[in-house]
């Protein structure tokens, strides 16, 4: 069976603000957030954690993955199958950045379960390292981000919705110590789109732009995501400008 790939669009921005940026900190608010699973919640599953080691090969605590098994039917929507959560093995990608490509891969775990909600964990390494530890929630409405390097999201926008139908359009907002960006997600249809893996006849375009701030500049980001049911995120294109400065993060799945 073929990797599963995903990703999502605050990622490559804060790729781009990280890269072009080199005073920027930690993220205090993401594109997306919802109420997080707790752990006293009615039907709950969770696992005890595991100690594993860092890029600094620090102890961290990390939970094993539950069985995909364990989610709600009702809960495994298209959003859930075009943004790759029933993946399980290893993601591996290409990110380049600044005319530099970078490999880099991604781990999902599901960490958390209950009657209304599933809960991930993404581990990011390699071109990804800046993402660090993202955890995102799913429930019958769609998915949202809870964290990004353990900074919570507080926005209430969605990740990705349910019911990704043509013309579908949901708020984007992202803020940082030194930007605040807001716009809007569409889904276009779907199209032809081609990676080193195989060509897909039916992926799910999704067009994104957002304008705001940074350190006082007025930015501008347009991106394209491409999204495969089962797979996720198989390919994407970011733009990212401030003044005249210029810059461009692709992303694309790999063997």
């Amino acid at each position: 069976m073929k990797k599963q790939i995903g990703f999502w669009f605050v990622g490559l921005i804060v790729l781009c603000i990280f890269g072009c940026d080199s005073k920027s900190k930690d993220i205090t608010a993401t594109n997306s957030t919802l109420n997080s699973v707790s752990s006293n919640e009615s039907g709950v599953v969770a696992h005890n954690s595991e100690t594993i080691s860092d890029s600094n090969n620090a102890p961290k605590p990390q939970a094993p993955a539950i069985d995909l098994s364990k989610i709600p039917a009702e809960l495994k929507s298209d959003a859930y199958e075009y943004y790759g959560l029933g993946r399980t093995d290893p993601i591996k990608m290409t990110v380049t950045q600044n005319e530099v490509t970078k490999p880099a891969t991604q781990v999902v775990r599901l960490t958390n379960v209950s009657n209304s909600a599933a809960e991930f964990t993404i581990t990011n390494d390699g071109g990804l390292q800046e993402l660090g530890e993202v955890m995102v929630s799913l429930s019958k409405e769609g998915i949202r981000i809870v964290s990004v390097k353990g900074k919570k999201a507080d926005s209430d926008t969605f990740e990705l919705p349910s019911g990704l139908v043509p013309g579908k359009s949901w708020p984007f907002k992202l803020e940082t110590d030194d930007q605040k960006l807001t716009g809007s997600n569409v889904v276009k249809g779907t199209e032809p789109v081609t990676t080193s893996v195989e060509t897909y006849k039916d992926a799910l375009l999704i067009i994104s732009t957002a304008s705001g701030s940074q350190n006082g500049q007025k930015i501008q980001l347009n991106s394209k995501q491409w999204l495969v049911k089962g797979r996720g995120q198989v390919k994407a294109e970011i733009t990212y400008v401030s003044g005249k400065n210029k810059q461009t993060v692709t992303m694309s799945e790999t063997k």
